[in-house]
């Protein structure tokens, strides 16, 4: 989400031992200068023996999402730009167009060189007829992220009627992501402590958009309370009507104000209040 991954909380993040995936609202350029100015920040390992390296330099682990529209050149440009995990990343993840498209992008990446670096996910979807399917399809995956409608900002469920619930989710498609030796992300739901252990008593891997986006180091705009002294963050759901105003007056050429663009409202905005630090934050889980 844009209002919670920049440049700031991907480099708090991994130092913490976790990856905070770069956003895909934004062009393409764009997103190659924040991964290129992530990758030449070097990890300390001294003091913080947690972070993620990917190489013998101490380079950080750099993570992104890319969407359907721009699947194919976007992937490899941040993949060219030193991106080493990313996500393929849709609500709309069982279409036969998004599956053709991951397909070719898939394989565009295998076939490059250094393709050994970089790890490949894709989602969302919910069932094991879906995951099935996606890895029939995509079988050079190494990861599927699970979850409809389950996230704080995610107005899916109550606005276009689709939704299931996160555990029932992961509890039924996680057991043939393990059968084909892949790797297993809750997308949805983990918005405290508790959540995050329930998650991760079945996947591998918790994605937390709401919880790390109430950190000092989020992208979202901050204003302080002066009557409490109280800091705020703003958070915006990705399909938000909100968000998408913000983007198109922010990058006009890419996101055109119009009746062709119409998209349905999925998702909500609000404030949130500032917990801290991302490393108090990560304390407390």
């Amino acid at each position: 989400m844009r209002t919670v991954v920049g440049e700031d909380l991907m480099v708090a993040m991994n130092n913490t031992g976790g990856t905070a995936v770069l956003h895909q609202f934004a062009p393409i350029e764009v997103r190659e200068q924040i991964v290129r100015s992530v990758v030449e920040k070097k990890v300390d390992k001294v003091k913080y023996p947690n972070a993620n390296i990917v190489d013998s330099d101490n380079t950080p682990l750099v993570s992104v999402a890319v969407g359907f529209e721009e699947m194919e050149q976007a992937s490899m440009a941040l993949f060219k730009a030193g991106a080493r995990l990313i996500i393929f990343d849709t609500p709309d993840a069982y279409t036969p167009s998004f599956l053709r498209r991951l397909e070719l992008s898939v394989k565009r990446i295998r076939d490059a060189e250094h393709a050994e670096k970089v790890s490949l996910g894709a989602g969302n979807g919910a069932t094991p007829k879906w995951t099935e399917m996606i890895l029939d399809r995509v079988n050079e995956l190494d990861l599927v992220k699970i979850g409809i409608g389950s996230g704080t900002a995610c107005g899916t469920g109550g606005f276009i009627g689709v939704h299931m619930p996160q555990l029932s989710a992961i509890l039924e498609t996680v057991p043939v992501v393990k059968e084909r030796g892949k790797i297993a992300i809750s997308d949805g739901g983990a918005r405290n402590s508790w959540g995050v252990d329930v998650a991760l008593s079945v996947t591998d891997l918790v994605m937390c958009g709401s919880l790390f986006a109430a950190t000092n180091e989020s992208a979202g705009e901050k204003r302080e309370d002066i009557e409490t002294g109280k800091w705020y963050t703003l958070y915006q759901g990705s399909a938000s009507e909100e968000d998408r105003h913000d983007r198109t007056e922010d990058y006009p050429d890419r996101y055109r104000a119009g009746d062709s663009n119409h998209k349905a409202n999925e998702g909500f905005s609000g404030w949130l209040p500032v917990q801290g630090t991302i490393y108090q934050v990560t304390e407390q889980l």
